[in-house]
């Protein structure tokens, strides 16, 4: 069940279907600023020779780089020098025979080796061949595909960058080529044909002491050292069957072993700095578009990386590692040098979590857990899949980490095991979206402080202190304000500001809630909230927040981690930083007081003790940069039975996100480190979800419409799921005749079952939930209807776009959002008996020659039914609104209004975007719910707000939910 107080996070899926995964967000996640560094011509003498380059790598300083082209008039490879801007190119080869693979001395002392047939026969009449060749018409459609000569004249050779050869350093009869130093120079590996095979070889510096490496059949080469020179990575063909794969071994040859092994053809690996991964070329999506792969050095965490409909290949780093240097088709038919900036910090959480579900697919199998498969609506199925959808293993299923992957793979075996076709992205059951997954704090943030004697500190970033998601991009200097808990609450009688002026200042507060606070009960959650905190600090005027653990949790040091760089996004306008509790209680004494015992001092005299730190001043910087992934929703669909009625469509669907670890949206007053397994929410709409699926699937005689049944994701971010399907629906929206959502659906108490949204729609005049009710007549559930949840879960999004929907939700409970929403809790049989109900009101609407039509909904003040939570909702003020989650930079857009609701009565309409009432400026719906939560029913406030881009405002008086 979607919580009101969410932001935007995102996710990354695999399974069998790794490598679609990333195909609608591609290689942004890891590449930047992609530009082309190589531009090759030919001489008009020689146009019809194809000018291309390739094979390119950095200089130890990483300021130059050596490639290969074909340019001028030449037809052959030559070696050039360029620098980062791919200007000041010059050719620093002979100009003839044949060359391949330059590769810098790591001294940096100006020379460089490379392979060459320069002393060997000329080559001015093949050449002038291969242009006559070239020239010579043909047909288009008979493609001139790639080879490579073993050219017999390759010698190694050691020249200085002006061009200038040194002296050749391996020579002989056959093939030498292929080369690259060790990272302390003191070796050279190449290949070499001395033997009859295509082996590699080791030599010193000088050429001297060659010895042989590998001793395989079939080719072997291309081979280049670890960062640490300790081992030795290639691409061979012991099978001699053309697909080239992963090999690695001890520099002197020992300790073989293949790390590829997939039937493709895999080639030019070479390893990050780090030495923690490596990238190569490969095949998997077909020989006419290599693309780079990225893979640990042990074969695990296969993670692909570019994304392009045409061959990318021969990727290297340079040597900071930020930097990737790749030939690519992407400029056009001919293959050029591209650069691009790399994220090793993405790369490596990527291959971490590939690397995560292939282990529990060995281990496990597709998903650890193989429930029985039948048409029979049973509770043994049910547990089955809430066990491990709600299990530990899962994480809480938190959208942009592995859990949700895992329960998306889960929920896509189950559709495959029961027969429906798949109808998302590349034939795969995954419609991928894009979610924002937070901001990154980046390179430059700091934290400075100076005490009353003018001593100057500063904090590390990232390990003693970090700006926290929400945080505005800035720096601000000022005065530091110890306020305690940072809680201003009438209703309790506490207020953290009370005496302390923080107006410009930077306010310290404590997480969570003084323990002594219990008897607040739970209607105090929500001022625990760190965006709640900062929207208080804010609306006090404060200059910036910092936030640490309670001492408390040093009994529990995951509790005083970092929170998480993906959790709760967005510009809350000020500075917004965490310490760790050590550093802070380093801070403090710095400034000379005691973080301990002001925070003590609260607990024994249970009264607020905020105090400015006179004398100190802080400078803050917080850089962040906006992080975008993918998210998917699980979809397959069952074709219907009658010709005509099977191009209608009913949805079947729940969302199978939750919360992960906590942190924004939970309830649970510690905030973060727990798994929240959302056993109820909302595994139990999931495993619904499915089982309808299998019932359906399996039966003898299909329904008259198609079926589709749908996974939804991101819906505890805002029903990102659900919005972005009916945004882009794969099915149209004007043929889906009826949605049923199921949310929440585990906990079956006193027999009472709400079904709502029944007046989006009618059927032959009546309201939807009158045919629910006569179904029900079989089951004998108390059951509340009504539309007064209209913003609550995923059927909003269809009733939003003109879909009638109905919703199936047993009622909200004490473990709403915590962690103890655990299995235990669950009622197997009870949710058993409402799918059979609900599939009996499915296969009806499935049935009818007619079907229902959509109803603009009105609000029910007397429905029956329970609600989740509206904006504005609870026993406080209500604004009738339903917001719009993601990020808007002018302020916190409506998605709708609720008829009859104070902002409808007022004139507000749906798109407009809040941008400030009275005196508090509203830059996201923490903000928005924040000054709700400060004012009563009755209240008059005046809104200043954007539609259609032009300013406006009006007065609107809050009303009650229900009153």
């Amino acid at each position: 069940m979607r919580n009101f107080f969410r932001v935007i996070v995102g996710s990354f899926f695999a399974f069998g279907f790794a490598h679609i995964a990333l195909a609608a967000e591609g290689e942004e996640a890891f590449l930047s600023n992609v530009r082309q560094l190589t531009r090759s011509e030919m001489s008009e003498a020689w146009q019809g020779i194809d000018a291309k380059a390739g094979e390119a790598y950095f200089s130890p300083d990483g300021s130059q780089v050596l490639f290969m082209s074909v340019r001028d008039s030449w037809p052959y490879y030559q070696i050039y020098l360029t620098d980062q801007s791919g200007e000041n190119v010059k050719m620093v080869s002979t100009g003839k025979g044949r060359t391949t693979c330059p590769w810098f001395h790591p001294s940096n002392d100006g020379t460089f080796i490379y392979a060459s047939s320069h002393e060997g026969p000329d080559l001015t009449l093949e050449a002038e061949a291969a242009r006559e060749y070239a020239q010579t018409p043909r047909d288009p459609s008979q493609r001139r595909g790639y080879s490579w000569d073993f050219d017999q004249n390759m010698d190694i050779y050691l020249a200085k960058l002006d061009g200038t050869i040194v002296k050749k350093l391996i020579g002989g009869p056959g093939y030498d080529a292929e080369c690259s130093y060790s990272p302390d120079g003191s070796k050279i590996l190449f290949t070499s044909d001395r033997t009859g095979d295509l082996e590699l070889y080791t030599a010193d510096a000088d050429g001297s002491n060659v010895k042989r490496i590998t001793n395989q059949e079939g080719y072997d080469g291309g081979g280049f050292f670890s960062p640490d020179g300790t081992k030795i990575v290639w691409r061979g063909d012991p099978n001699k069957n053309d697909y080239l794969q992963i090999f690695m071994c001890d520099v002197d040859g020992s300790n073989l072993r293949q790390i590829t092994d997939n039937g493709s053809v895999n080639w030019a690996p070479y390893f990050h700095p780090s030495g923690e991964f490596m990238v190569f070329a490969t095949s998997l999506q077909g020989h006419h578009n290599y693309e780079i792969y990225m893979i640990r050095p042990d074969g695990t965490g296969l993670t692909r990386l570019t994304y392009t409909e045409r061959a990318d290949v021969l990727p290297t780093f340079s040597p900071d590692g930020k930097k990737l240097l790749v030939t690519s088709q992407r400029g056009g038919s001919s293959s050029e040098v591209f650069i691009a900036d790399f994220n090793t910090e993405a790369a490596l959480e990527a291959i971490e979590q590939s690397a995560v579900r292939e282990a529990r697919t060995l281990a496990y199998g597709p998903s650890g857990f193989e429930p029985s498969l039948t048409a029979e609506i049973t509770a043994d199925e049910i547990e089955g899949h809430i066990a491990y959808l709600a299990s530990d293993e899962l994480r809480g299923r938190r959208t942009g980490e592995v859990g949700i992957e895992l329960a998306a793979d889960y929920v896509a075996e189950r559709f495959s095991a029961a027969g429906l076709r798949p109808a998302g992205f590349g034939g795969s059951y995954f419609q991928f979206f894009k979610v924002s997954r937070g901001y990154r704090m980046q390179e430059g943030s700091a934290f400075e402080v100076t005490n009353s004697r003018g001593e100057t500190r500063s904090f590390g970033a990232g390990t003693e202190f970090k700006a926290l998601s929400w945080s505005r991009s800035a720096t601000e200097e000022a005065e530091l304000v110890f306020a305690g808990y940072g809680i201003t609450a009438e209703q309790f009688g506490w207020d953290d500001y009370a005496g302390v002026d923080v107006e410009g200042k930077i306010v310290v507060v404590i997480r969570g809630l003084p323990e002594f606070t219990e008897s607040w009960g739970r209607r105090a959650q929500n001022l625990a909230s760190l965006r709640f905190k900062t929207a208080n600090a804010q609306a006090h005027k404060a200059a910036g927040v910092v936030f640490v653990s309670s001492p408390y949790d040093l009994e529990k040091p995951e509790a005083d981690n970092f929170i998480p760089n993906y959790d709760f996004g967005g510009d809350s306008g000020l500075v917004a930083a965490q310490f760790l509790l050590p550093s802070a209680y380093e801070l403090f004494k710095f400034l000379g007081w005691d973080l301990q015992g002001l925070i003590e001092e609260i607990g024994t005299s249970e009264t607020t003790c905020s105090v400015t730190i006179r004398g100190s001043k802080a400078s803050v910087t917080a850089i962040l940069e906006k992080v975008e992934v993918d998210a998917a929703n699980v979809i397959g669909w069952i074709e219907g039975s009658d010709p005509v009625l099977k191009n209608e469509y009913v949805l079947v669907g729940g969302h199978y996100d939750h919360l992960g670890l906590g942190g924004e949206g939970s309830r649970w007053a510690e905030g973060y480190g727990e798994f929240h397994n959302g056993a109820d929410d909302n595994a139990s709409g999931t495993a619904g979800v499915i089982e309808l699926a299998e019932k359906f699937a399996l039966a003898e005689v299909k329904p008259r419409r198609s079926l589709i049944f749908m996974a939804f994701s991101g819906e505890e971010l805002g029903l990102l799921g659900s919005k972005f399907y009916c945004e882009n629906p794969i099915f149209p929206l004007e043929r889906t005749r009826l949605m049923f959502n199921f949310d929440m659906i585990g906990r079956l108490s006193e027999n009472s079952l709400s079904v709502l949204g029944g007046g989006s729609g009618e059927f032959q005049g009546v309201g939807l939930d009158v045919y629910v009710r006569e179904f029900n007549r079989e089951y004998g559930f108390e059951i509340g209807t009504g539309d007064l949840d209209r913003g609550s879960s995923d059927h909003a999004s269809f009733i939003r776009a003109g879909v009638p929907a109905i919703f199936f939700f047993t009622g909200l409970h004490a473990e709403y959002h915590m962690p103890t929403d655990d299995i235990h809790l669950i009622n197997f049989e009870g949710e058993a008996e409402v799918l059979k109900l609900a599939s009996d009101v499915i296969q009806y609407f499935a049935d009818q020659d007619d079907s229902p039509v959509w109803v603009e909904a009105q609000e029910d003040p007397h429905a029956q039914g329970q609600t989740a939570a509206g904006a504005g909702g609870g026993s406080g003020a209500y604004f009738g609104c339903i917001p719009d989650y993601t990020d808007n930079p002018q302020g916190m857009r409506i998605e709708d209004v609720a008829a009859g609701g104070p902002a409808a009565a007022a004139g507000m309409q749906g798109g407009d975007v809040i941008y400030k009432i009275d005196d508090t400026d509203i830059k996201n719906i923490y903000d928005f719910t924040y000054f709700l939560q400060s004012h009563a029913p009755g209240d008059k406030i005046h809104v200043y707000f954007y539609r259609d881009g032009k300013k406006m405002e009006l007065d609107v008086e809050l009303g009650s939910r229900g009153g």
